[in-house]
């Protein structure tokens, strides 16, 4: 499901309609494709959604669905400090595996991935939807599945 958000994603990207460069970033950050200068989009939450202190690659948007893109030196170290980021800014840990992570507050659900992407490379992929409040949709289905296969839903 997650490949499937960050394609959809793609093709409602933009890396030009920014506010400012990314956390900790200056105006002549390299980045994007083609070494194009990628900030905020209109309207991020970037008070609210604290992003790895890296170079900002790209943004993709629809609805209330979002994805940031940023380069990682180390995936394994990057991903600890993204999370650490997200902790300290009042998000719980839902979940965590090897290069993944997910979060929650009150207003969204967030997950953090940290893998070599075909396009940005090595990077961290940050996908969040504003507005959740319910358990992941993944997780509904398992605990769904799981009652059903324990005989609960005939």
């Amino acid at each position: 499901m997650g490949a499937a958000l960050i394609l959809a994603l793609a093709g409602c990207s933009g890396a030009a309609a920014s506010e400012e460069p990314a956390h900790g970033e200056s105006s002549s950050a390299e980045g994007g494709a083609d070494g194009e200068v990628v900030g905020y989009p209109v309207g991020f939450p970037k008070e609210d959604v604290p992003l790895f202190d890296g170079t900002l690659l790209h943004f993709a948007h629809a609805g209330n669905i979002w994805a940031a893109f940023v380069e990682s030196k180390d995936l394994v170290a990057d991903l600890a400090t993204a999370s650490q980021l997200l902790l300290d800014a009042g998000y719980t840990q839902t979940l965590a595996a090897d290069g993944y992570a997910e979060f929650t507050n009150p207003d969204r659900s967030l997950r953090v991935v940290a893998a070599v992407d075909a396009t940005w490379g090595s990077c961290l992929m940050y996908t969040f939807t504003d507005g959740v409040t319910e358990a992941d949709d993944a997780q509904q289905q398992d605990q769904e599945q799981q009652s059903h296969d324990a005989g609960g839903d005939h």
